[in-house]
């Protein structure tokens, strides 16, 4: 009886397909990826070529990944100081460029970078260094490894080092300091920005725009865009708590008593650029500064608030367009007001406060600057809000996006940009958003609606239903 072999491939063959393999597929990938390399480590020094003839430059190797993502390992800039004094320098560690994918970029490698602005592209820099750079309160500002407002404000110290959020007991993490840019075919564009330490503290600040035109945004229609939002958001992620124990046993000796050193140093520093904080202000800075959670800034930009007019604006103006407000966690919102006073020193200030001490004591008057000083916060009047007319609906109830603001409350029909329609009535409008309550028969639930997916909305029953022609305006676009 004939034997049939079950046995695999002989070894000419297997080694004909691993030829075939790395010939047909490795090979080819192996020169591409050489190639992409090549191009991207070319292009590198090529931008770096201005900025070697005023400074040091040395970078790390450059890398590129499936995601698209393409950049250097480290990056150290020192200018060339003629004079011999000590110059500023910058260090980093890793510096990418996120662009829309490895598609994209082989595109710009072989073909060059198109005209046309993609529509997501990202930056990212790793633990950015500063060095040289003059030292004072005021450097404070922002921490630059806390990612806190006036982190060391009252604790004997200008601004914190890495050594120093260690020293807290703070795990050592990377701080990246990052930067998107999207735009959408409905004509918003949005800068998103970030600084974060992981364990530490986040900093959040986002712009978006309405662009007028159709497709890719292009950089002479950005001076007629109009502001949709502007905001900026501080997310304590350990630091408040660790900081405050810290100081304590630096400084005083409880919690509270730091609490209240470190506020009234925040309002000497706030003090040097010529702001004084409203009372309502300052108590949720506070809240913030002592529990921690989050505190975010946001603007109630006005119907008209185009980047071209507010540059033109004066400062009390531009204050009411945007007209900000501050969401502190656990507490209701409240105005981001200032009084806007003489900048003085914080020398000045503590010279200032030592001699209206002793005039009050002599019973003298004291002078506008002295008063101001050793006065109680002020509580800035809410300023009236302009007067607006109420936009109405056309006879079909057809109405613009921009125009929903007196109409919360009203039962709406919005159509949207993937064939859908919805019917509900319109509980919250903002300009990036509203919010539809859904009827029961389609659920009862709340639904948000990004603006850049808007395509059509009316008003139910138009003809019937008038608008309240005393709505507030400028209340109804907070979100």
């Amino acid at each position: 009886m004939a034997r049939t072999s079950n046995r695999g491939p002989t070894r000419p063959a297997r080694a004909g397909w691993m030829r075939l393999l790395f010939t047909r597929v490795l090979l080819p990938l192996g020169v591409l990826a050489g190639l992409l390399w090549w191009r991207i480590d070319v292009a590198v020094d090529d931008q770096l070529k201005p900025l070697q003839q005023v400074a040091d430059v040395r970078r790390g190797r450059t890398f590129f990944n499936l995601q698209g993502e393409v950049g250097v390992a480290s990056l150290r800039v020192a200018p060339f100081d003629a004079a011999g004094g000590d110059a500023v320098s910058v260090r980093t560690g890793r510096v990418a460029l996120q662009t829309p994918g490895l598609w994209w970029l082989i595109r710009a490698s072989v073909l060059g970078v198109p005209d046309e602005l993609p529509r997501r592209l990202g930056f990212s820099v790793a633990n950015l260094e500063i060095e040289g750079r003059a030292q004072g309160p005021e450097a404070g500002f922002i921490g630059a490894f806390s990612s806190m407002p006036m982190e060391a404000a009252g604790c004997k110290a200008d601004l914190w080092t890495r050594a120093d959020i260690q020293s807290m007991g703070l795990p050592a993490s990377d701080t990246v300091l990052a930067a998107v840019f999207e735009h959408s075919d409905a004509g918003i564009a949005s800068i998103s920005t970030s600084l974060s330490t992981a364990g530490v503290g986040r900093m959040e600040g986002r712009l978006a725009l309405s662009v007028p035109g159709s497709g890719a945004p292009q950089v002479e229609s950005f001076a007629q865009a109009q502001l949709v939002e502007l905001s900026l958001a501080f997310i304590d992620e350990g630091f408040m708590d660790a900081r405050n124990r810290f100081c304590t046993e630096r400084v005083t000796t409880s919690l509270a008593d730091f609490s209240g050193v470190h506020t009234e140093a925040v309002t000497g520093l706030l003090r040097t650029v010529g702001l004084r904080p409203d009372a309502d202000l300052l108590r949720a800075y506070t809240r913030f500064a002592s529990e921690g959670g989050e505190l975010r800034i946001e603007t109630r930009p006005s119907a008209n608030a185009s980047l071209l007019a507010m540059a033109t604006m004066d400062r009390e103006t531009l204050w009411q367009t945007l007209s900000p407000y501050v969401r502190v966690t656990g507490i209701d919102p409240v105005r981001f007001a200032f009084a806007f006073v003489r900048p003085m020193s914080l020398r000045a200030q503590q010279r200032a406060a030592e001699i209206a001490q002793a005039r009050m004591l002599d019973g003298v008057p004291l002078d506008p600057d002295m008063q101001e000083v050793v006065s109680e916060l002020p509580r800035i009047p809410t300023p009236e809000p302009p007067v607006v007319p109420v936009p109405m609906p056309e006879r079909d109830g057809r109405i613009a996006y921009a125009d929903l603001a007196p109409y919360v409350g009203r039962e709406l029909r919005v159509a949207t940009i993937y064939g859908s329609a919805r019917r509900g009535t319109l509980l919250d409008y903002a300009k990036a958003r509203l919010v539809l309550r859904l009827p029961d028969s389609q659920g009862g639930f709340d639904l948000t609606v990004p603006a850049e997916t808007v395509r059509e909305v009316r008003v139910l029953d138009a003809a019937a239903i008038q608008p309240d022609s005393s709505t507030d305006i400028t209340n109804a676009q907070a979100n």
